[in-house]
């Protein structure tokens, strides 16, 4: 039990960001006392110094309640009193127990890295080297692009996370579902971001889950929940966040996500990283909406951050002259203009701000003075756009049918 209480202390501190010194678990004390009633009562026995509550969770080992406690003065955990008498009744203190190390681990792991450190020199050894003779494993090599990408969305997935407390000892934010929010509650977005992985984490039973939630919820919000508990008592609450999604969540469909996800850049002075996070977070709305494939996700997100930066890199390039004297896509330039003087004298012009960036041309895949090109798919003249007779070859081409067999 002393390793459970310990660890249950750790843990709570790291959650809350206290220094483990400075904290205490109490327990015994009534279910219905009040955080300041707990503070005046520790006070007055004199053991910690001036206390201060900072949560309260219900424990089942100890079958109560439990206050986790920061006091004024650093302790040594084994001098604490393991029970202390509040108007009669035992409080225990958990956590206190501590047993130190019989072998002094900092000097020792300090002793070993310095000795480890000489061998590399004296046997002019890399890192690498002397690992695998240890018998580990060799560092592997560098990921390719799309492992970046797939890397990158594990990492924003975590980043863009709200902070909050593992396990439910930290309260949901309430959320209502009415359309003027009012103070001390969230709207539907904020709410759910914060909810949903937090529950996704929870390691509990589902109906604790589903009881955290339900305190959660107010008002119009709270109807829908027990309309869906009513006509389905076995709903889980995966069931209950999908009914809510279903109500307050984004009404565009999964294509229409999409879109807008394939139509979003970044946006003048704004940071890379800050698009970044707006990007995934609209890709993800497209994700819940079953707008895009699964296996998909990753390399829809590096096209769209490399399609956008680049595109916004190459329209900052060429600045005014887009769209009046050329054209710009990706990596595509077309320079247009009515008579051959007015064409170069653009064509140089867009040369030299190129230049100015510092970006290169590929020569094999230029090609001058021209009156039709091919574009992005599409033949590009005097007359207008149409399509590339290439890439419909195919279906022009097509055999007429001569028998209803091949007609079929």
């Amino acid at each position: 039990a002393a390793v459970t209480h310990r660890g249950l202390l750790e843990d709570l501190c790291q959650g809350a960001r206290i220094p483990v010194t400075k904290a205490v678990l109490v327990a015994g004390f009534p279910e219905e006392m009040e955080p300041n009633e707990i503070e005046e009562s520790l006070d007055a026995a004199e053991i910690l110094g001036r206390v201060k509550v900072r949560t309260r969770i219900y424990n089942r080992k100890v079958k109560g309640m439990v206050a986790l406690c920061t006091h004024s003065k650093e302790a040594d955990l084994d001098k604490v009193p393991k029970e202390v008498q509040v108007e009669g009744i035992p409080w225990t203190i958990l956590g206190a127990e501590q047993s130190p190390p019989s072998v002094p681990v900092s000097l020792e792991v300090d002793s070993l890295a310095q000795k480890l450190q000489a061998l590399m020199v004296d046997e002019k050894r890399t890192r690498e080297e002397l690992i695998l003779a240890l018998g580990g494993a060799p560092t592997p090599a560098a990921p390719s692009l799309v492992g970046w990408a797939k890397e990158l969305g594990n990492t924003l997935k975590d980043a863009l996370r709200p902070v909050y407390e593992s396990a439910p000892y930290k309260r949901l934010r309430s959320f209502s579902g009415v359309s003027s929010v009012p103070p001390g509650e969230e709207d539907y977005e904020t709410w759910r971001d914060f909810t949903v992985p937090l529950v996704q984490e929870w390691e509990c039973s589902d109906a604790e889950k589903l009881k955290c939630v339900l305190e959660s919820l107010r008002g119009p919000a709270m109807r829908i929940i027990r309309a869906l508990k009513d006509t389905q008592p076995a709903a889980t609450v995966q069931d209950y966040l999908t009914a809510l999604e279903n109500v307050y969540g984004a009404t565009d469909s999964g294509e229409d996500l999409y879109y807008r996800f394939r139509h979003t850049y970044q946006q003048p002075h704004e940071r890379l990283s800050d698009f970044i996070r707006r990007l995934e977070d609209l890709l993800q709305q497209v994700v819940r909406k079953e707008g895009i494939p699964t296996k998909r996700i990753d390399s829809a997100r590096l096209d769209q951050i490399l399609w956008a930066t680049f595109q916004r890199l190459m329209e900052r390039v060429v600045g005014d002259m887009h769209l009046l004297k050329c054209l710009v896509y990706l990596d595509d330039i077309i320079v247009f203009g009515r008579t051959l003087e007015e064409h170069e004298t653009r064509l140089c012009k867009v040369l030299d701000r190129l230049e100015q960036a510092g970006l290169k041309l590929s020569l094999d895949k230029c090609i001058f003075c021209q009156t039709s090109v091919r574009y992005v798919g599409h033949r590009v003249s005097a007359d207008g756009i149409a399509t590339d007779p290439e890439k419909v070859k195919a279906v022009t081409t097509w055999p007429r049918p001569t028998t209803l067999k091949e007609l079929r």
